[in-house]
């Protein structure tokens, strides 16, 4: 009897799978629940870079050493940003600029600790740094500079000397 039952119980139980209401989905078939439905957003571009290392070869009387990345961040902004390897000398009258030569001189006028430069070059710091620092800092470049605009990244003394640069990948 036994042998009976174990078979109609099976015949019993694989019926009742089987009906004329039960949809079987295909063989690649996502439940909507997990379906991925985010979109990405290709109007948003990753940040561009380029990247420069001051190694203290252009000046062996001053400290420039370290990386120096220009980000142009993804809302457009751009920046200059030493980072941690750096080290920058102390100068009576230091400012730091973007342009597309090391060699002095660079067409300035100043007026008490604010400096104007030329056209041909950007300048980053508005007053002066008298002293140096280690370590990683950011400073914000002006509008209208574009990320290709410039070649160099240079700390310039107004009393003549370039203390160093770095060259933009």
């Amino acid at each position: 009897m036994k042998t009976l039952l174990i078979p109609l119980a099976l015949v019993f139980i694989l019926s009742a799978c089987v009906g004329e209401d039960v949809i079987y989905p295909e063989p690649n078939f996502v439940p909507v629940e997990t379906q991925d439905t985010t979109k990405t957003d290709t109007s948003i571009s990753e940040p561009q870079m380029r990247t420069g290392i001051f190694d203290n070869s252009y000046s062996s009387h001053y400290t420039t050493i370290g990386t120096v990345k220009l980000i142009e961040r993804t809302e457009g902004k751009l920046q200059i940003e030493f980072q941690e390897d750096t080290e920058i000398g102390s100068g009576p009258s230091l400012y730091l600029l973007l342009t597309n030569r090391t060699s002095t001189p660079f067409s300035v006028d100043q007026t008490g600790s604010s400096l104007t430069v030329n056209s041909t070059s950007a300048q980053i710091t508005l007053n002066k740094l008298s002293s140096g620092f280690t370590g990683k800092r950011t400073y914000d470049v002006p509008e209208g500079v574009t990320i290709g605009d410039y070649k160099y990244v240079v700390w310039y003394c107004t009393f003549g000397p370039v203390f160093g640069y770095a060259e933009l990948d």
